[in-house]
């Protein structure tokens, strides 16, 4: 037999009336049964006035809390026979101290209704303070259940940096499109710094190319060797022991100490190759690197397969490309029979015509000719 809940409502000459809540396979004796002088609702199978315990004599449950009575009060059978601000205790209008109405799942106001504002539930600015400037605005944080909830809506400051620090947009809202306030001037950018990921798909059929990327990367030393605005590391994938994520074999480091990890790099796995999974994850925050504030975020994937997604629910190349801020410089290396899984947000190389020479041309300032 299924289980069911059945409310009883007992009113007596008195106007003093009983919560009945039974949740048994038949009715009685398990029956939970709260007056609704000291309590106003059933939780867990337990009597509560509001989430606390039941009130204690001589004290009743009036909108989630227990009030005393006042014995100078007006008369009183029920409840609405008391002017607002005041309920029936006791058989007297006695005070209940209504307050302004918090997000905490009481009648603080003692209108009927739980945390509620001017006709809409409880809501809160976020960030709190002034209207920032455009193209920025407020979010709304909306009281649910007694809490508030995160932030919805609104656009918030992002860096302007990559192709946030040409676009002419004032990305972080500070009043100044491009560049940064010095002593209340807007100055350009002149120094940028630099953070490079290679995405690299280790199948087997990756050998050829990834000999390739290993040679390439070899001729870095001469550009890159102890400069510290330049920092690199390695992600490949599939993940060991997983078919949707990637492998951090290294996170930002100089290249002085990102050749030695390059350089052990070999195609020597297969399965499945979950290209749209681990940009998504690395756009989001999901595959944590640690990037550095202000930096030139890059991103430079190989793969010889078509893009594939293996997360629940299935990533394709529009969801990848919705997880970036818009920010980031993306690369994606593929052979051409794969070109249109991955040229919706980002600049798109023929593997097997472009590793040699074609790097390079892709760690740079992505506002300069």
């Amino acid at each position: 037999m299924s289980r069911c809940l059945i409310l009883v409502l007992v009113v007596g000459c008195s106007g003093a009336s009983e919560i009945v809540t039974d949740i048994p396979d038949s009715i009685a004796p398990d029956a939970v049964v709260c007056p609704n002088n000291t309590t106003d609702r059933v939780i867990g199978g337990e009597c509560r006035c509001g989430f606390d315990p039941p009130c204690p004599d001589p004290t009743e449950c009036r909108h989630g809390r227990c009030y005393v009575s006042d014995p100078s009060g007006t008369n009183c059978e029920f409840d609405d026979q008391c002017p607002s601000g005041y309920s029936c205790i006791r058989a007297h209008c006695s005070p209940t101290e209504c307050e302004v109405e918090i997000c905490d799942g009481y009648d603080n106001d003692c209108d009927g209704r739980l945390d509620e504002g001017s006709g809409s539930p409880l809501s809160l600015w976020c960030p709190s303070g002034p209207e920032p400037l455009p193209p920025c605005r407020r979010g709304v944080r909306v009281c649910i259940d007694g809490r508030f909830s995160a932030c919805m809506g609104g656009v918030q400051p992002v860096d302007e940096v990559g192709w946030f620090a040409c676009d002419g947009i004032d990305n972080n809202c500070d009043g100044c499109v491009d560049g940064t306030l010095i002593d209340g001037v807007c100055e350009p950018l002149s120094t940028y710094i630099y953070d490079t990921v290679f995405v690299v798909d280790t199948s087997g059929s990756m050998s050829g190319s990834i000999l390739g990327l290993r040679e390439e990367l070899a001729r870095f030393a001469e550009v890159y060797r102890g400069r510290m605005e330049f920092r690199f590391s390695l992600v490949t994938f599939p993940a060991y022991g997983s078919i949707s994520g990637g492998d951090v074999r290294s996170d930002f480091v100089s290249y002085d100490d990102f050749e030695p990890v390059i350089s052990t790099l070999r195609a020597n796995s297969g399965g499945a190759e979950p290209s749209y999974d681990v940009v998504a994850d690395l756009l989001d925050g999901s595959l944590p690197l640690a990037w550095r504030s202000g930096a030139v975020r890059i991103i430079i994937m190989l793969t010889d397969e078509a893009g594939q997604s293996y997360a629940a629910p299935r990533n394709t190349e529009e969801s990848m490309c919705a997880a970036s801020m818009g920010g980031e410089v993306l690369a994606f290396i593929t052979p051409t029979t794969h070109r249109e899984d991955f040229d919706l947000c980002g600049q798109w190389l023929d593997i097997y015509t472009s590793i040699h020479g074609s790097l390079h041309t892709l760690i740079r300032n992505p506002c300069l000719p």
